[in-house]
């Protein structure tokens, strides 16, 4: 908000207190600072007042801006022209051209405009983020969706694997090492589409990496038809959220070298 529109003056009490150029002012003055200070907060440019056309007078700056600023607050016409004479003989106001201005305050006004307009950029881009992220979830929930739709025709539990079997139409055949590490790769190579995923899973490149190695090793010996790129990934999504939903960890590389030779399914 401009400080014009706060319905307060700001007034730091140490810094009037400790003006030495205010310090060498009549209490008289010091009375007639406050009430310009009024006035300069409700100016359009704040810590300044302009001289109105009417109030030309003279030749004398200060006759012209005292019996304005008589008519303004509750000082006589002559109190005013001594006290305001005494804050400019003080530097404590200035004239510039048709204004009286106070520096301290047109300082304190710059600092807000500059305060708002860096709070105005960081809401900005918190407003781009959250949009960015919104969108990322709906894609993550779209490539779920159509996992999903995949893994219903694969077989995939690694407890009782052995106790289960599917139907080999003439179209399939047994992955294998080499394939399911070939496709792994070329999908890993999408650098996009991992990106995307460890934003939607929550998880890093890294742990990603590892995720697709075990995912590899559980899948080397299945029957998929028209296995490819694009079908790998909608296995591995549907996969990791399974993992995921039933709170499953990673395993240590370690032993997964021991178990299963994962150092083969590397990608």
């Amino acid at each position: 908000m401009p400080l014009n529109n706060q319905p307060y003056l700001p007034l730091y009490v140490d810094d009037w207190m400790n003006n030495n150029k205010l310090k060498l002012c009549s209490p008289g003055s010091h009375g007639l600072m406050i009430s310009i200070m009024c006035l300069m907060h409700k100016e359009e440019e704040y810590g300044k007042i302009l001289l109105k056309q009417k109030f030309k007078q003279t030749d004398k700056q200060i006759s012209n801006f005292a019996s304005q600023i008589a008519k303004q607050t509750s000082f006589d016409l002559l109190d005013v022209e001594l006290y305001l004479s005494e804050l400019i003989s003080e530097k404590v106001l200035f004239f510039e051209d048709d204004y009286l201005i106070c520096n301290r305050m047109v300082k304190m006004a710059n600092i807000s405009k500059i305060r708002a307009g860096i709070g105005k950029q960081g809401g900005k881009q918190t407003q781009l983020k959250a949009k960015k992220m919104r969108n990322n979830e709906k894609k993550f929930a779209k490539a779920k969706y159509e996992a999903n739709t995949v893994i219903e025709n694969v077989i995939i539990n690694d407890n009782n694997k052995d106790n289960k079997c599917k139907e080999i139409t003439a179209h399939e055949k047994q992955l294998g090492m080499e394939i399911v590490r070939e496709t792994a790769t070329e999908a890993w190579s999408d650098k996009a589409w991992v990106e995307q995923l460890a934003m939607g899973v929550r998880l890093s490149m890294g742990d990603i990496k590892l995720w697709m190695s075990q995912f590899n090793a559980s899948i080397c010996n299945d029957y998929v038809q028209d296995f490819n790129e694009r079908v790998y990934k909608k296995m591995f999504v549907g996969w990791l959220s399974m993992k995921q939903s039933k709170g499953r960890k990673l395993i240590a590389p370690e032993v997964n070298d021991q178990k299963i030779g994962l150092k083969k399914l590397e990608i």
